[in-house]
């Protein structure tokens, strides 16, 4: 799934294009799916090398946990921030723009804050490196100027969220 994911950033030119070629004959992201395993590879030699062995897959299970936490977390803010001039206009906006994702992005917090005490520094290294890798990649693909970075927002009915479309 995870080289799909770089296919499909590659052929948005977010990510470099050799990620938005497919093989001819097997129909998959050949490039995209050899950098993930590599990459999977080197986390889990980091994950092993830095925490037990035994601790090493639960480390990568819960880190990957955390990134997904962290994933909805923003995704949670970001649709608020979109439809924040949909807040006022009734109570079942407010609920779904405002108090459920924002009640949600609350618990999500608290849940990272938490499991992040428990974790190991190789844990925590590891998640900073692949937040470190994510951030370098996006600001790469915004300063090559990738096309991504200038569709135009969607604009809904005034007054309507999409679910009342």
């Amino acid at each position: 799934t995870l080289s799909r994911i770089c296919y499909a950033m590659g052929s948005d030119q977010l990510l470099p294009r050799p990620f938005a070629m497919v093989n001819k004959r097997l129909r998959t992201p050949v490039f995209g799916t050899v950098v993930v395993g590599l990459l999977l590879i080197f986390v889990v030699l980091l994950s092993i090398y830095l925490s037990t062995v035994a601790n090493a897959f639960g480390t990568i299970l819960t880190s990957t946990g955390i990134l997904f936490g962290t994933f909805y977390a923003f995704g949670a803010l970001a649709n608020t921030w979109f439809f924040r001039s949909q807040i006022r206009q009734s109570f079942k906006s407010f609920l779904l723009v405002a108090a459920i994702p924002l009640s949600s992005v609350a618990v999500l917090v608290w849940i990272i804050v938490k499991s992040l005490q428990g974790f190991s520094a190789g844990a925590n290294i590891a998640l900073v490196v692949t937040i470190a890798v994510g951030v370098v990649a996006m600001l790469a693909a915004r300063l090559t100027g990738s096309p991504f970075f200038s569709i135009p927002r969607e604009r809904f009915q005034e007054g309507r969220l999409p679910a009342d479309a």
